[in-house]
């Protein structure tokens, strides 16, 4: 099983920031909360605030696990631990680095977007 970290990342007007996948091949084009995997004997937290400043330049405060959620996809096995944070930095230093595109979304605008299938089960939970 693939240990990862989910950001829940709001801006000051409570909205959440979705990152659209450009990998794998089966989630392409795809929202997710951003993230990425745990390194080997790295907080969760610690892994959270680096995958978010490597990928996206982004800094954020206000950092709480909130829960444990396990999705198994035909190619991997993975255990996400769901983070909420809030933005420091301003939008205009963010930098898409591995991902196609980014949005600021109203939480009850989440079922426009298509989440991977993972992340429609975090928003489902968290919201």
């Amino acid at each position: 099983m693939i240990e990862v970290v989910a950001g829940i990342v709001f801006d000051g007007d409570k909205n959440v920031l979705l990152a659209q996948r450009t990998y794998p091949k089966p989630l392409k084009g795809r929202w997710e909360f951003p993230g990425g995997k745990i390194q080997e004997n790295e907080p969760p937290c610690g892994a959270l605030m680096r995958e978010l400043k490597e990928e996206l330049n982004i800094q954020v405060c206000d950092i709480n696990e909130k829960f444990k959620l396990r999705h198994i996809y035909y190619f991997a096995d993975i255990q996400f631990i769901v983070f909420t944070s809030k933005l420091v930095n301003s939008k205009e230093e963010i930098i898409v680095n591995e991902h196609g595109k980014l949005e600021w979304v109203k939480p009850n605008k989440l079922d426009s977007y298509e989440l991977t299938p993972a992340d429609k089960k975090i928003a489902k939970r968290y919201f």
